[in-house]
C-alpha cells in the first residue's frame, strides 16, 4: 500500500463520532407508552416538587439516556441519572399520560385566560390588540 493510499483509506473498527451540534442530548430511549418521560434536573426542591405533583422517579434498568452520555449515566441504588452540564445532574422521571393531559388543559386554560384578558372588552376598549398562536 503506497503512502497516499494510507492517507486516504478510513480506520477499519472506527469509534462512531457524534459531531457537537447534532447530539442526542436527554432522551429516554426504552419509554414504557403509558407514561410521559423527561429528565428532571436535581436541584433545590425540584425533585420533591415533581414527586407532589405525581411524577415518579424511573427506576427501569431497560432505561437508556441519550446517544453518546448512555456509557456516562450512572446509577445512584436504582436511579436513572445523567449528567446535565455545568457540574449538574438530572433524573429520569414518568407520569401517567392521562395526568399529564390533565395538566397541560389546565396549563393551555390559563394561557387562553392570559391571552382573553389582553383582548379588548365588549365597550371597544383602547386601541386594537391581536394574539395569534402557530
Amino acid at each position: 500500500m503506497t503512502t497516499k493510499e494510507t492517507l486516504t483509506k478510513a480506520p477499519e473498527r472506527r469509534v462512531k463520532r457524534n459531531p457537537l451540534g447534532r447530539k442526542n442530548v436527554l432522551t429516554v430511549i426504552g419509554q414504557d407508552n403509558d407514561y410521559h418521560y423527561r429528565v428532571v434536573n436535581d436541584v433545590g426542591d425540584r425533585i420533591n416538587e415533581f414527586l407532589d405533583a405525581g411524577w415518579l422517579i424511573e427506576t427501569s434498568e431497560n432505561i437508556r439516556i441519550g446517544d453518546s452520555r448512555i456509557e456516562q449515566s450512572s446509577k445512584l441504588g436504582t436511579v436513572r441519572r445523567v449528567s446535565v452540564g455545568g457540574g449538574s445532574y438530572g433524573i429520569v422521571m414518568k407520569i401517567r399520560k392521562d395526568w399529564k393531559a390533565e395538566d397541560d388543559a389546565d396549563k393551555e386554560a390559563y394561557v387562553k385566560k392570559t391571552e382573553a384578558a389582553m383582548r379588548p372588552d365588549s365597550d371597544g376598549g383602547y386601541g386594537k390588540v391581536e394574539v395569534t398562536r402557530k
